[in-house]
């Protein structure tokens, strides 16, 4: 294996870890597991649950493909494989969770999902082949993989709103705040190709969000579909008042995330704040827990995970603001330990602050670990683009 794709292979492999862990928790919520009675595997499935469990697994097949430098059938067989694979596993836990129904079905519209997500890479890989070079490396810029870690934020934020449709404000800002960066990254990198003039940008924003925020869709198709109108809107606004940076991508890229941060930051602030929100001294063995409804355990846990899933991103966007500017890795490292940890102690206070020593020590300790995990996200993938740049300079 030639050093270009050993890099993409750690960075796929990070990005595939993150992804799998976060639709596995979305999936085994509020993992109550007991062994059951007897085995029962189902055969069918609702138009609602096949429609979820395509759009969940895109992603997961999107980003196998992207990160798989080689071309042919071979990469989206094995991202089928890898799906299949991960579908399978989950199903089989699901067997120990009471009140759920492990279903052959949603194994096969799962891989059908991960075959559609690879796939769609695929065409737009070949498609953006046929581009100028600022155009591929638009989807493989570090900057793109915010998109690409909100996708399971907004998964999270969809399964969290629960009966409180007053958290799809939420998921918003997080539309909001994504759409803008793709508007950066469109006007900066894309907007040069005269086959892009047109809706290419309301299109590439409306694709994303719906993409994440599917299990809202479902729940809410009247009130998402409104706010998707509007993230697109405000994307297409945003491109009109983003100025084309300098020529290097780092300067737009640091500028980028400088920018939206206040976004983000809102987004932090009012997730941690939530009055909803359970904090870790509540699990599993506070009363409040406890008492809670099975419905009503899977939102709160869903909830939880939303925060540690923020943290990633937070790492991964620090690392951003640094790692652009030729900062070293541990250095890097030092300021994402640092900045998380400030951050944590700030969320674990806000969530709760009559939480035990011993728990709240374990919360920001958990909050810091997943923003250094987003932080080495970032440093492959910055290694992986600055390989890929060097590569195309020597030829």
């Amino acid at each position: 294996m030639n050093p270009s794709h050993r890099k993409f292979s750690a960075l796929r492999y990070a990005l595939l870890t993150y992804i799998t862990l976060v639709t596995a928790a979305i999936t085994l919520c509020p993992f109550d597991f007991r062994i059951p009675e007897r085995i029962e595997i189902g055969f069918t499935g609702s138009l609602s649950d096949v429609l979820e469990n395509i759009v969940l697994y895109i992603p997961i097949g999107f980003l196998f493909r992207v990160a798989c430098r080689r071309s042919g059938w071979l990469p989206l067989f094995k991202a089928l494989c890898f799906g299949v694979l991960v579908s399978a596993s989950l199903e089989a836990c699901q067997l120990f969770l009471p009140g759920r129904n492990s279903s052959l079905i949603d194994v096969i519209t799962n891989g059908m999902g991960v075959l559609l997500g690879a796939a769609l890479a695929a065409h737009l890989r070949g498609r953006v082949m046929k581009e100028p070079a600022s155009f591929l490396r638009a989807f493989e810029m570090p900057l793109m993989n915010v998109l690409y870690l909100l996708i399971p934020l907004l998964w999270l934020g969809s399964f969290s709103i629960g009966g409180e449709i007053d958290r799809l404000g939420l998921v918003a800002l997080l539309g909001v705040y994504g759409g803008s960066i793709l508007a950066s990254v469109y006007v900066n990198q894309m907007s040069a190709n005269q086959n892009l003039k047109g809706p290419i940008l309301t299109i590439y924003v409306l694709a994303w969000f719906v993409i994440g925020a599917m299990p809202a869709v479902i729940v809410f198709p009247l009130e998402v579909s409104a706010i998707a109108v509007g993230v697109a809107a405000a994307a297409q606004l945003s491109a009109w008042f983003w100025k084309k940076g300098e020529k290097s991508e780092h300067r737009f890229e640091v500028s980028t995330l400088k920018r939206v941060f206040p976004l983000f930051g809102a987004y932090m602030l009012l997730v941690s704040v939530w009055p909803t929100t359970l904090p870790l001294a509540h699990w599993p063995n506070g009363l409040d827990y406890k008492r809670l409804s099975e419905l009503q355990r899977i939102v709160f846990t869903a909830r939880f995970i939303e925060v540690i899933a923020a943290f990633t991103l937070l790492g991964y966007m620090v690392a951003g603001l640094l790692g652009r500017k030729d900062e070293s890795g541990l250095k890097t490292a030092g300021w994402v330990f640092g900045s998380s940890v400030m951050f944590s102690i700030v969320t674990a206070l806000l969530r709760d602050l009559l939480s035990g020593p011993l728990s709240f020590l374990l919360e920001v300790a958990l909050l810091t670990v997943t923003a250094l995990y987003g932080a080495l996200i970032y440093r492959l993938q910055l290694e992986a683009f600055r390989h890929m740049q060097t590569q195309e300079q020597s030829r």
